[in-house]
């Protein structure tokens, strides 16, 4: 996986201690940001309303909590589909579910 993976936590947190242990499972290269040493971080998340840690982003998108560590790396914003002549389409989750919510929306 080449992604960039960042987790967010502090000392004494066994959630933040869990979900490192799994994303070092997993052979998964992150950083991790201790919110105590750097309050601005604390600051950052809170203002997204992420109260709690861990918190983890990949490429620079939220992505979970503790929780979701397992699933880091397992799936792609991006996939394949065969199209009627056989050729393959790439298609962007990621735009596709904003496309889906808006109608949701309506």
């Amino acid at each position: 996986m080449n992604s960039e993976v960042i987790v967010y936590g502090k000392p004494d947190c066994p959630y933040c201690d869990k979900a490192k242990e799994i994303l070092e499972g997993k052979g998964i290269n992150f950083e991790y940001l201790d919110v105590v040493e750097l309050p601005e971080l604390k600051e950052y998340l809170v203002g997204m309303g992420l109260t709690t840690v861990p918190q983890i982003f990949v490429d620079g998108k939220y992505h979970g909590e503790s929780d979701s560590a397992s699933t880091v790396g397992d799936y792609k914003d991006t996939f394949n589909v065969k199209k009627r002549d056989g050729s393959l389409e790439s298609i962007n989750l990621d735009k596709s579910t904003r496309y889906w919510s808006g109608l949701r929306k309506v």
